[in-house]
């Protein structure tokens, strides 16, 4: 299995020279710190966007860069923007392929309807395949995977369907996504099958 590189190539523009992490507006210089801070900030902004139920749009790839600016615009300057560089790995979309390759990812995903009326096994199924198209496209320098999780959330969130992505170590998911970019979906399909449930509706009170 090949080894994930997040390493980009002529990347100047997002670091100040010298740093080992992407400038930010948290004064983080390493990437310890980098994490730490990132952590605290999605935790406030994905309460905020539970507190407003989501955010509207088109579910394609400006509505995936408006989830990125919601959780990483107190971050980074170039929060919701995609990635105008390359990347070491060669699984991954070259830059100047990237909004093109997008387009063609979201507009499958519209086709299918955005998974309705499937049950978890095919759903984790479709999930998989998406997820791992979206790892492929890594639109964003920093914060890709955080970006898709709030992303999918809400698509499955409209069919009642929670995904738990806070009870996959990371690890785990680490494993799935090199897995993934290599061809293998299998790591994938077995997380979102435990990871996916219906969200039982309330029962309505008697008087």
């Amino acid at each position: 299995m090949a080894k994930m590189d997040y390493t980009y190539v002529n990347a100047e523009k997002y670091c100040a020279p010298g740093a080992a992490v992407p400038a930010n507006k948290l004064g983080a210089g390493d990437a310890g710190s980098l994490r730490a801070a990132v952590a605290e900030e999605l935790a406030a902004r994905q309460a905020e966007l539970a507190e407003i139920g989501g955010l509207g749009g088109s579910y394609k790839l400006d509505h995936l860069c408006a989830f990125h600016k919601f959780l990483f615009g107190n971050v980074f300057d170039w929060a919701g923007e995609v990635r105008d560089v390359d990347m070491s790995d060669p699984r991954f979309v070259k830059a100047a392929d990237l909004v093109k390759e997008a387009e063609l990812v979201f507009l499958r995903m519209e086709n299918e309807d955005y998974f309705k009326g499937l049950e978890i096994p095919d759903m984790a199924d479709r999930m998989a395949y998406y997820t791992r198209e979206i790892d492929r496209l890594h639109p964003f320098v920093y914060g890709t995977k955080e970006t898709l999780f709030v992303f999918f959330k809400q698509v499955l969130g409209r069919m009642r369907y929670n995904v738990a992505y806070e009870n996959v170590p990371a690890d785990a998911w680490d494993e799935a996504r090199d897995a993934g970019l290599s061809g293998d979906l299998s790591k994938y399909m077995g997380i979102y099958e435990i990871i996916i449930t219906k969200i039982p509706r309330e029962k309505k009170k008697k008087d």
